[in-house]
């Protein structure tokens, strides 16, 4: 086709823009269309995890808050995640009333892209450098992780800055209801190369010898880390919101 110019007269050629193709489209074009499951840690991948409900969140719908069931095709995951409460929340006094998977688009490409990143980067090869780690925060600042995830001036400020200004994430979901109300978030943190953090610390500090290259988060403990402390905004995903509710038992005679 020729696109005319009526003012000047002038013509040039239309030329197509490529189609974006992925990676499994390169290697098998009768592959068609993106795949109904992705894996989640495809190399240099920026795809979203199998078990997110396609419906609803593609390119004009990048936000979703999917309630998940203790019984039917999510009864698994709600499975994981309950007894990663209950790890450190004993059920006798505490019922989980829902468990809802934060579905955000936006966030999770940012999160893709910093772990891609910090594998090539790490050194920390003898322990995972991503964790799920619990974060309990005020009920007002909850939708504004949802949306925008996890800011230290409001997240921090909530959990005190003992170990740096950051973000702060705990691995006992007990710790993290100390500065919850009802409602606590499962977190994939990407932790890195870490270091025991200080309460002056607004960033991680170089590692030794180099002038250029930081640890990525801050611990309380280097032999027995339960608190870690990260502070940039890509390197935590809230992935789940766990409502829950202290069930105080009634002992007979008392």
């Amino acid at each position: 086709m020729i696109q005319r110019n009526k003012t000047t007269g002038t013509e040039r050629q239309i030329r197509r823009r490529p189609m974006f193709r992925i990676t499994k489209q390169i290697n098998d074009p009768s592959s068609g269309d993106l795949p109904n499951e992705i894996p989640v840690r495809a190399s240099a991948s920026l795809d979203v995890p199998p078990y997110w409900d396609k419906h609803g969140t593609g390119e004009n719908s990048s936000f979703k808050i999917v309630k998940i069931q203790p019984a039917g095709r999510t009864a698994e995951e709600f499975g994981k995640v309950q007894n990663r409460f209950t790890e450190t929340m004993a059920p006798e006094d505490y019922k989980i009333l829902s468990i809802k998977r934060i579905q955000n688009l936006e966030l999770w490409e940012g999160y893709q892209w910093k772990y891609n990143w910090m594998k090539k980067k790490t050194n920390n090869s003898s322990k995972s450098f991503e964790k799920l780690l619990f974060h309990g925060t005020k009920d007002e600042y909850v939708d504004a992780i949802v949306r925008q995830g996890f800011d230290w001036r409001l997240s921090g400020m909530s959990t005190g800055t003992l170990y740096g200004k950051g973000s702060y994430f705990a691995r006992d979901a007990n710790y993290s209801s100390n500065y919850a109300n009802s409602r606590m978030f499962l977190v994939r943190v990407l932790v890195g190369d870490y270091i025991c953090g200080k309460r002056t610390y607004l960033v991680p500090p170089n590692k030794p010898g180099s002038d250029t290259d930081r640890y990525h988060s801050c611990v309380d403990n280097m032999q027995h880390p339960s608190i870690f402390v990260t502070f940039e905004h890509q390197q935590a995903y809230p992935e789940y919101i766990i409502t829950y509710s202290y069930e105080k038992k009634v002992v007979k005679g008392q």
